[in-house]
């Protein structure tokens, strides 16, 4: 599947997203089952790395991983725009 057009829509589409909850569930997760210390987390299927970039602001060392280049440009220029390092993968 391509997400070539779909990229330039997708955060208007996902406003609405609970991106804060997902946030505070990935903190708990981690905070009760993390087998070794560190706030290292890979984002699967990132998108347009809106979570990722919150993470990365909340201090974790994050990677995004996605099929889709274009979606990954966005985020990137998220990322730059928001002045986090966030390295994004195409797998």
């Amino acid at each position: 599947m391509t997400y070539a057009c779909f990229a330039d829509w997708y955060d208007a589409l996902m406003a609405e997203a609970p991106y804060d909850a997902w946030q505070s569930f990935v903190e708990r997760a981690f905070a009760r089952y993390a087998k070794r210390p560190g706030r290292r987390v890979v984002d699967i299927g990132c998108g347009t790395g809106e979570l990722a970039i919150r993470l990365a602001k909340a201090g974790w060392q994050v990677s995004g991983v996605d099929l889709s280049e274009h979606m990954l440009a966005v985020a990137q220029a998220k990322a730059e725009a928001a002045g986090v390092d966030v390295p994004f993968f195409e797998q």
